[in-house]
């Protein structure tokens, strides 16, 4: 790795302090915590994500199709948190490597995942940062809940007056 490119201390605790706070998460929920396999024999065909190729397979993008397996296998309750790979997505908001959460729950639909997600980043903000209100460009973000939801259409409504 390039010394300049090395993170701080200071970023090394916190993404510590983040993956250990989403896993504390989960177990408290009865989650199961999986890995599957990194490499894969063929990727998912989706039009805007492509998998890296390695060797005579592919480095995953996600580890969806594997979960779903274990899903449809019975698995009720869990999630993953590991690495993917993404060909042409390198920028400043994208990087070929990445960790990736995912996580899935039978017999749920939307609205469940939605408390899911509010209930773990003000867990994961509490636990890492110590506030379920951080800012971000000077602007404080509220992450009790529960949070305002609209639709796609009354969002279209509100923000495009369509």
């Amino acid at each position: 790795m390039n010394a300049s490119r090395m993170p701080s201390r200071a970023n090394l605790e916190a993404r510590s302090a983040v993956l250990h706070a989403v896993r504390d998460f989960f177990h408290a929920r009865a989650f199961t915590e999986v890995e599957t396999p990194v490499r894969i024999p063929a990727p998912a065909q989706e039009t805007h994500i492509d998998a890296p190729p390695s060797g005579r397979a592919w480095l995953r993008a996600s580890p969806e199709l594997h979960m779903k397996r274990l899903l449809a296998a019975g698995c009720e309750r869990l999630f993953q948190l590991g690495p993917c790979f993404r060909s042409g997505e390198c920028g400043s908001r994208h990087n070929p490597e990445f960790t990736l959460l995912e996580w899935y729950r039978a017999g749920s639909d939307y609205t469940d995942i939605l408390r899911d997600t509010e209930a773990l980043l003000a867990h994961v903000f509490q636990a890492a940062a110590g506030t379920t209100t951080p800012v971000y460009k000077g602007n404080s973000i509220d992450l009790s809940r529960p949070w305002h939801c609209r639709s796609v259409r009354g969002a279209f409504l509100e923000w495009a007056g369509w």
